[in-house]
């Protein structure tokens, strides 16, 4: 959410590297630990969720003139 926040902002930048960047593994599809990860992931989802839609209103609040030059994630990729 950061980066959004500095787009809106009106800062320029380059990402020389994505520190957050993280390796989920081989993960068989049916497996317990398929299942596992799947759970937590809807969990994730559902907290995550509440806070993008306000993210996105206070960005909208704080930044109208940047809304269409900065994209941010859309929640439909998320399902």
């Amino acid at each position: 959410l950061q980066r959004w926040e500095l787009c809106r902002a009106g800062y320029e930048f380059s990402l020389v590297e994505d520190l957050f960047v993280y390796h989920r593994g081989i993960v068989r599809f049916g497996s317990e630990c398929f299942k596992k990860k799947e759970i937590a992931r809807r969990i994730n989802i559902r907290r995550y969720l509440p806070i993008l839609i306000l993210f996105k209103r206070r960005m909208d609040l704080l930044y109208p003139m940047t809304r269409e030059s900065c994209a941010i994630e859309d929640e439909s990729r998320l399902y």
